[in-house]
């Protein structure tokens, strides 16, 4: 038997006048060869305290911004939930993921070349279906989402910004108050 451990973090990343934004770190281990760690964010507007989603501050779709949160009452699996999920989906796969990995291929042509490294960041939109976000200083970051043996991929905080003015040309439902 090995030692274990756990560890967790939050890191404030955005303080602002209408949006909060924080990142949870975890780091786990329980022997063996491969530890865990990951990260997720969490933002919220600082006037109601609600989850932010990025449908509020981001929509590249022509369509009406919209989210999917849960419905009181509702089922999980009801055809009006399933619908939603389905809009969503549709939205994310054919019009924001192709939209983002343009906007990073345009910004990070380096970080985002085909067949570089394992992360193939252009190479599998899918990564960025899923993707954490979170608000900072200059803009929003996004976090892809990678499978476990490649998770280290995620660790992009350094490039994978996309600034307040690309933004602003692309309002979601909320009009906040953003840098």
């Amino acid at each position: 038997m090995g030692d274990g451990g756990y560890t967790l973090s939050v890191k404030p990343t955005f303080l602002g006048a209408s949006a909060i934004s924080l990142v949870e770190s975890f780091d786990i281990y329980c022997g063996g060869a491969h530890p865990n760690s990951g990260r997720s964010a969490i933002n919220l507007d600082a006037h109601t305290g609600e989850k932010l989603w990025l449908g509020d501050i981001l929509w590249t779709g022509k369509k009406r911004p919209f989210h999917y949160p849960p419905i009181p009452g509702e089922p999980d699996n009801s055809p009006t939930r399933q619908n939603m999920l389905d809009r969503w989906a549709d939205y994310r796969d054919r019009v924001f993921v192709p939209w983002l990995v343009r906007q990073l291929k345009k910004r990070y042509p380096k970080q985002m070349a085909s067949g570089k490294d394992q992360c193939g960041y252009a190479d599998d939109p899918d990564i960025w279906m899923y993707a954490d976000w979170y608000l900072a200083p200059k803009g929003v970051f996004f976090i892809p989402y990678f499978p476990h043996v490649v998770e280290s991929c995620a660790e992009t905080d350094y490039w994978s910004l996309l600034p307040y003015s690309e933004l602003g040309k692309h309002t979601g439902r909320l009009r906040l108050d953003l840098p």
